[in-house]
C-alpha cells in the first residue's frame, strides 16, 4: 500500500490503473484532502508511487502494512471471513453504527456480516465522507480503527 498526497481520488485511480500492468493496483482508501491510498501487488504499487510523483503528487510513499488491504488481493481472506461470520449470531448495537464503506447509518442485520466480509477486498471511503456526514447525525462521533494495519 502507498499514500499518494496531492492527488484527488480520480487522479489516484488513474495512476493505479496505469501502474497495474497486468497486476493488481487499485485506489483503496480516500482519506480526503487530497490523500488517497493505493493497494495491490507490491511491484504495481511501487510503480504507482513513481507515476504519482511524475503526475505532480506532493508526496508518494509506501506504507508499512502487513497486507494489501482494500483491494482484490484480499478476496481469499474475505471468503474465509464470510464463512466464519455466517456462524455468528448478530445482535443490534447499543449505539448507531455508520459503515465507512456506505457512509450512512447502518442497521445491524444478519446481512451486515456479509457486508463486513466484503470490506477487506473493497474500497474504503475513509475519513472524508464520514466527517461530512457527522455534523448532520450526532453531536458525538467516534471512529474506531487500528493505529496501524
Amino acid at each position: 500500500m502507498a499514500a499518494l498526497l496531492g492527488l484527488d481520488f480520480d487522479q489516484a485511480a488513474a495512476v493505479a490503473a496505469q501502474a497495474a500492468q497486468g497486476e493488481i493496483c487499485q485506489a483503496a482508501n480516500d482519506n480526503g484532502g487530497g490523500q488517497v491510498v493505493v493497494s495491490g501487488d507490491k511491484a504495481a504499487v511501487e510503480r504507482a508511487v513513481e507515476i504519482a510523483k511524475e503526475r505532480g503528487a506532493r508526496r508518494a510513499m509506501m506504507l508499512p502494512v502487513s497486507a494489501p488491504f482494500h483491494c482484490a488481493l484480499m478476496q481469499p481472506a474475505a471468503d474465509v471471513m464470510a464463512a466464519a461470520l455466517a456462524k455468528v449470531a448478530v445482535k443490534p448495537p447499543v449505539v448507531p453504527v455508520v459503515a465507512n464503506a456506505l457512509v450512512k447509518r447502518s442497521p445491524i442485520r444478519p446481512t451486515s456480516c456479509a457486508r463486513l466480509s466484503r470490506k477487506s477486498p473493497g474500497r474504503c471511503a475513509g475519513a472524508s465522507p464520514l466527517c461530512s456526514w457527522r455534523p448532520r447525525a450526532s453531536p458525538l462521533f467516534m471512529r474506531s480503527a487500528p493505529a496501524r494495519y
